[in-house]
């Protein structure tokens, strides 16, 4: 991983397990070009539209974890397969890899983190950027580690997601995620990568 994403990425709690799952995911799609669907899973646009609702719960509290993944989580990966069926229309040739269909007990965000970026950066072919990818920090650690690895990365349209549009989609969400008083160093340091990114391409 990249020195500037490693900064803001959890360490691994399950390291043996974590690498026994990318270990199964390589095999399953060995010798093949994989696609990989960058999607939001506990954030995103569904998220920050609950943060805005006057009825949201109290963060930190019983409820709100069980509203959250009621109301954010579960629809998060419904709508996650629907992308993921529209990408395989697309690039029908090609395995298409799913992140929002992993659910391991026990496993911290960091696993999860550390997982599909090893993936992204080492395994994908290309990868697919979801509707509301930059609003998710997973979204936008993976889109800016492949990006800096000169990974093909796409919209779910087909066209092609470059480091200079990618960066003002990162700015545009800090804006809006400041607003709501949360934390935005991890898209902070993924904008700054895309910029590096960016002014290499540009030089």
């Amino acid at each position: 991983m990249h020195a500037t994403l490693d900064r803001v990425v959890p360490p691994l709690a399950h390291p043996e397990s974590v690498a026994a799952a990318l270990e199964g995911i390589r095999c399953a799609v060995a010798d093949a070009t994989p696609t990989y669907l960058s999607v939001p899973v506990t954030s995103g646009p569904r998220f920050v539209d609950w943060l805005r609702r006057p009825d949201r719960p109290t963060r930190g509290t019983p409820d709100y974890s069980m509203r959250h993944e009621i109301e954010v989580v579960r629809p998060n990966i419904a709508a996650a397969r629907d992308h993921a069926r529209a990408a395989r229309r697309r690039w029908g040739d090609s395995p298409l890899v799913n992140p929002a269909a992993l659910n391991v007990p026990g496993w911290t965000q960091g696993d999860y983190l550390r997982l599909w970026l090893a993936f992204v950066e080492t395994d994908a072919a290309r990868i697919v950027a979801a509707p509301g990818w930059a609003l998710s920090s997973g979204c936008v650690l993976e889109v800016a580690a492949a990006l800096e690895r000169r990974r093909q990365v796409h919209l779910l349209d087909g066209s092609a997601l470059n480091a200079g549009p990618a960066l003002d989609e990162i700015k545009s969400s800090i804006g809006i995620l400041s607003g709501l008083s949360l934390d935005t160093r991890t898209f902070e340091v993924s904008a700054l990568l895309l910029d590096n990114v960016f002014r290499t391409a540009s030089a």
